[in-house]
């Protein structure tokens, strides 16, 4: 009988933390490819230290340019984090010079569909995944972000090129160890419901009516529990493009 109220008790407690996050709107943001980024206020995991970025991206069919993601550092050898998706549909990680850039496979994601992707940076090597698969990997010995500069950049590079995003994106992670493919593959079809060990910045980007008028929602909340929010940057807020749109399904 004990036992029973004790599971009972357990099980509401759970439901009573994630019932805010199953009241929140499905939604995502949608990118024009001209000029939106959220500016957030995270530093970003520094130097060579081990390092995950993950998002559900829907890159928009008959995109021919390099779509960032996200990005954050300076524009200098090993010193940027531009994490994109490219002219011919492979997830890269550029941060300049030497065993500083790589990229997966051709074709490795579909545009016009939703899909999960992930970098991870483990001891000088890089992993790429799609939907939990690894689909690339390759050296990264020269990685080495210096602080001080550009702050996480969703949706754009830092300065020193132009690489908006052109489609919609959701769920940003970024967490301060390397990732397995097991850890990727059990936790992105799922949000979470309360601060996660190591997850440093996270943007579920719920926020807003899908597709409605949001011109007064210019904040993505961070979810981490570390308080670095991020800024709607030159979104339209109304309609269907650059404004709050629904989002994947997980």
């Amino acid at each position: 009988m004990n036992h029973h109220f004790s599971l009972s008790a357990t099980l509401a407690a759970l439901l009573l933390i994630c019932l805010p996050g199953l009241l929140q709107a499905q939604n995502a943001l949608n990118f024009d490819g001209t000029n939106d980024f959220v500016q957030t206020t995270y530093s970003g995991v520094l130097g060579s230290a081990d390092r995950t970025f993950e998002a559900w991206i829907n890159v928009a069919p008959g995109s021919a340019a390099n779509n960032a993601i996200l990005d954050y550092g300076l524009n200098a050898v090993g010193s940027r984090n531009t994490f994109l998706i490219n002219p011919n549909n492979q997830v890269a990680f550029i941060s300049g010079g030497t065993n500083a850039n790589i990229s997966s496979s051709i074709n490795a994601i579909i545009p016009g569909q939703w899909t999960h992707v992930a970098f991870v940076l483990n001891s000088g090597t890089g992993f790429f995944y799609v939907n939990g698969v690894q689909v690339g990997t390759g050296s990264l010995t020269s990685v080495n972000t210096p602080g001080g500069n550009a702050t996480l950049r969703i949706g754009q590079r830092v300065s020193g090129g132009s690489i908006p995003f052109e489609g919609e994106i959701d769920e940003v992670r970024i967490w301060n160890y390397a990732r397995t493919a097991a850890e990727i593959m059990n936790d992105m079809n799922a949000e979470f419901c309360a601060p996660q060990t190591g997850l440093m910045a996270y943007y579920q980007f719920n926020e807003g009516v899908a597709g409605g008028t949001n011109t007064g929602v210019t904040t993505a909340p961070d979810f981490s529990g570390n308080g670095n929010n991020g800024t709607l940057t030159n979104f339209s807020l109304s309609g269907a493009s650059s404004n709050w749109v629904s989002g994947v399904t997980i």
